[in-house]
C-alpha cells in the first residue's frame, strides 16, 4: 500500500506542477513586466536624486512582509561622515511608507550595535520627503529602515542622503 501511495503522490506532484506551469506563463510574463516597470522607476529616481555631485548615498528595494511581522527593508550604509545631511525618500505602489535612520557602531567582526535615531519621515507615495539629519562624529554607518502596512509585496520605496540644500 505505502507503494501505492508513493506512486499516487508522484502523479498528484506532477498534475500539480503541469497545472501551474499551464496557467503561470502569463503570470510570469507580468512578473517580467512588473520588474522592468519598478526597475525603470528605482532607475528614474536615482537619476534625479542620486546621480548629483550631493549625493551621499542611499538605498532602496521593495517592501515585502515576513512571517513576523509588517513588510519592511533595511540597509546599512558603511561610511558617515558626521555632519548636516538631507534624507529625501520617496516610494510607489502604497499609500504610505515610514523610514528611520539611525546610526550604528561597529564593536568587531559582524556585530554592530544599534545607535540614535537621526531622524523619521512618513512619505505619502507619489511625493517627495525630505528631513534633515545631523550626523555625529564617531558613527561607523547608517542604517535605513522602511516599513508600510501594505501587503501586497508591490510597494517600492527609495531613500537618498543628500548634502544639505542651500537655505
Amino acid at each position: 500500500m505505502l507503494r501505492g501511495r508513493k506512486a499516487m503522490t508522484g502523479v498528484l506532484a506532477s498534475a500539480v506542477v503541469l497545472l501551474l506551469a499551464g496557467c503561470s506563463e502569463d503570470d510570469h510574463a507580468r512578473e517580467r513586466a512588473d520588474d522592468a516597470d519598478q526597475q525603470a522607476w528605482m532607475s528614474q529616481m536615482t537619476a534625479q536624486f542620486g546621480d548629483g555631485a550631493d549625493s551621499r548615498g542611499g538605498l532602496g528595494g521593495r517592501l515585502i512582509a515576513s512571517d513576523s511581522g509588517s513588510p519592511a527593508a533595511s540597509g546599512s550604509m558603511q561610511s558617515a561622515v558626521a555632519g548636516r545631511y538631507d534624507l529625501v525618500a520617496v516610494c510607489r505602489s502604497t499609500t504610505h511608507v515610514h523610514v528611520t535612520v539611525r546610526t550604528f557602531r561597529d564593536v568587531g567582526g559582524d556585530v554592530t550595535r544599534a545607535g540614535a535615531t537621526l531622524g523619521q519621515v512618513d512619505v505619502t507615495c507619489g511625493t517627495t520627503a525630505r528631513t534633515t539629519i545631523d550626523v555625529p562624529s564617531g558613527s561607523d554607518g547608517l542604517v535605513i529602515e522602511a516599513t508600510t502596512a501594505d501587503r501586497s509585496g508591490r510597494a517600492l520605496f527609495d531613500t537618498f542622503i543628500l548634502d544639505p540644500a542651500p537655505s
